[in-house]
């Protein structure tokens, strides 16, 4: 295990001006602290943790953190439903990271077990505390009054991030980085990107119109506000997913594609994270123009502008969160590379 007083490779990183200053507004929920006690008591009460050494590992990520920066204007129950669904899918998406490739079947088993209370099947295993954590949130999300359209979405983007887990395993059998295409499908569900953006309506109380949520320029907003949040993670996780052997991170997509250094691929990166979100401004300063020209009413025009601010916290939150997580900050000190990053799950 690598000394805490140790630098960690591209630690560098850490404090570098790598995008420089992207002018979108953030703000941090007043209730986060509060809202922190309130998740940490929940997850005691599910057995979550192997150990306490688990529980204070899962503590130093600061989740809470990244819930409070990313979704500012939610109320308190919004914010326990975000708390909850980024606890389970950012622990989930940990008991995959730094197994092998053969280890895909494995991952499809247990993914089919998540997609069975999806499927609202009897048989289910609970293989874990998870599990019936994820059903938890499963049946959360069904009791919300939003619409049907909104509900067989999330229905989709739940199967589709889930499946990425396995499919992310499969990858690494190529022991290549990945082609851009694959890498912008693969990472968008990886990173459970959509259903964080699906959050924005259900913690909100408020649904985006379906004329307006399908518009082409909403949907590029939410297509870049996944992959800006991507690229920044990435460009942070870079030499942690080297040392694990993992080939899904666009730096590794650029370098290949380029045949270039690990440099000029991360140079290339923060380009487009600045391009990418040039464009957003671009388009969310044209979000009124688009409500009138659709004829929505000021309660829906209100709804699409809630919508647009919450994709905007996604891009402006993220980055100063990840900074200062020890998910990333410590991540060589806390685990050595050759072992599961996350503490294992305990086993009922």
């Amino acid at each position: 295990m690598t000394s805490p007083n140790t630098p960690a490779p591209g630690s560098e990183l850490f404090t570098a001006p790598l995008w420089g200053d992207l002018e979108v507004r953030s703000a941090v929920h007043p209730g986060t602290e509060a809202g922190r006690e309130r998740n940490l008591r929940r997850l005691r009460g599910r057995r979550l943790f192997a150990d306490e050494r688990a529980f204070e590992w899962y503590r130093s990520w600061d989740l809470e953190g990244l819930v409070g920066a990313v979704y500012p204007y939610v109320d308190d129950v919004g914010l326990d439903l975000c708390n909850y669904a980024t606890t389970f899918m950012t622990v989930y998406d940990d008991q995959f990271e730094g197994t092998s490739a053969t280890a895909s079947a494995e991952a499809a088993a247990e993914v089919r077990t998540c997609l069975g209370v999806i499927d609202e099947r009897t048989d289910v295993p609970a293989t874990s505390p998870l599990t019936g954590i994820f059903a938890e949130i499963w049946h959360e999300w069904l009791r919300a009054g939003l619409s049907a359209e909104w509900h067989a979405r999330v229905r989709t983007d739940w199967v589709y991030c889930l499946t990425s887990m396995a499919h992310e395993r499969v990858a690494l059998r190529t022991g290549k980085p990945l082609l851009l295409d694959q890498y912008l499908w693969l990472r968008r569900g990886t990173s459970y990107m959509p259903l964080f953006l699906d959050l924005i309506e259900l913690a909100g109380g408020r649904e985006c119109p379906r004329i307006a949520f399908h518009a082409p320029s909403l949907q590029i907003m939410r297509c870049i506000t996944m992959d800006v949040v991507n690229y920044m993670n990435d460009v942070l996780s870079l030499h942690k997913e080297m040392a694990r052997g993992d080939n899904d991170n666009i730096v590794l997509t650029l370098q290949g594609t380029y045949d270039c250094s690990l440099d000029e691929a991360i140079s290339r990166v923060c380009a487009s994270v600045r391009e990418q979100v040039r464009r957003f401004t671009e388009l969310h300063g044209r979000l009124p123009e688009m409500c009138a020209d659709l004829g929505l009413s000021g309660e829906e025009t209100e709804a699409v502008l809630g919508y647009g601010h919450g994709l905007e916290c996604w891009i402006g939150g993220y980055d100063p969160w990840q900074r200062s997580s020890a998910r990333y900050t410590t991540a060589f000190a806390q685990r050595p590379a050759d072992q599961r990053w996350a503490f294992r799950m305990g086993r009922t």
